[in-house]
């Protein structure tokens, strides 16, 4: 005879129908809490090893924003503010001391990033519950990726125009690429807003992917240690990445930067905080 058996028979009634009536109802009442706990079992892992997945795709992402900093997107904007400064010097100068003014213009193609946002959106949206910042976070990084993208577009465009602007002389080439007011009078800053633009929304990528990962990470470890004795669980701790070579690089923007946005989220009281950790 099992233990659940043998309980039930020292728990019920003695009298046939009384007996009967209570066996079922404490058999369905066990097998509910078992089946239950089972099930919940179950939706936790799922959704630990969801965190997992969109950490992974997290990663990804940074990792590609910090390539893209590195390899074009900060050279491209020191190149151009290098030859702007050189070229208000030169004007300084008075008009007999000029001379001509001779730059390379940089119109370097950047194409758009191609990187897992709708399946990291699908998997966070879909397959977790984290909430506050986190979810922000990933709301605001597929936004900047999609602005990054259409500010490139723009540069591609924007260079074609002054490439091929029709009877254009040295000094228009220099205004519109420098964004200075030209002979007309007229100032275009298209192009020189657009390389500051560029540089920003990748700062933006990068910054919003960090916190994220993050708060993957926070809310992971704080669901596993809510749920890992009840149910037993053998998942590891999920870990943040290591940022460090990438800080040593310059690659990270500066969080004071995103202070405004920072502080917009309430930090958790002592209470909250435990009851986040250990109370299902």
């Amino acid at each position: 005879m099992s233990i659940l058996s043998e309980f039930l028979h020292q728990a019920a009634p003695k009298d046939g129908w009384g007996t009967a009536f209570v066996t079922a109802g404490l058999g369905a009442f066990v097998g509910g809490w078992v089946a239950s706990r089972s099930f919940t079992k179950r939706a936790v892992v799922a959704e630990l090893n969801a965190l997992s997945t969109a950490l992974a795709l997290c990663f990804s992402i940074s990792n590609k924003f910090i390539a893209l900093k590195l390899q074009h997107v900060a050279s491209m904007k020191q190149r151009f503010h290098q030859v702007k400064r050189e070229h208000e010097e030169f004007m300084r100068r008075p008009m007999q001391a000029r001379g001509r003014f001779v730059f390379q213009a940089d119109f370097q193609t950047l194409s758009p990033m191609l990187v897992p946002i709708d399946e990291l959106k699908k998997t966070v949206f879909e397959k977790t519950s984290i909430r506050g910042r986190g979810l922000v976070a990933l709301v605001d990084l597929a936004s900047s990726i999609e602005g990054l993208s259409e500010a490139m577009e723009s540069r591609t465009e924007l260079a074609h125009e002054i490439r091929n602007r029709s009877n254009k002389t040295d000094e228009d080439v220099a205004a519109l690429y420098f964004g200075i007011r030209m002979q007309n009078g007229h100032i275009d800053e298209r192009y020189s807003t657009n390389v500051d633009a560029i540089y920003r929304q990748t700062d933006d990528c990068i910054f919003f992917s960090r916190i994220l990962a993050y708060e993957l990470v926070q809310y992971g470890n704080s669901l596993r240690r809510r749920h890992m004795w009840r149910y037993w669980l053998g998942l590891p701790k999920m870990r943040d990445a290591d940022w460090s070579k990438a800080q040593a690089e310059g690659a990270l923007p500066d969080h004071a930067e995103y202070e405004r946005w920072l502080s917009g989220f309430r930090a958790l009281g002592r209470w909250e905080k435990i009851k986040a950790t250990f109370v299902p």
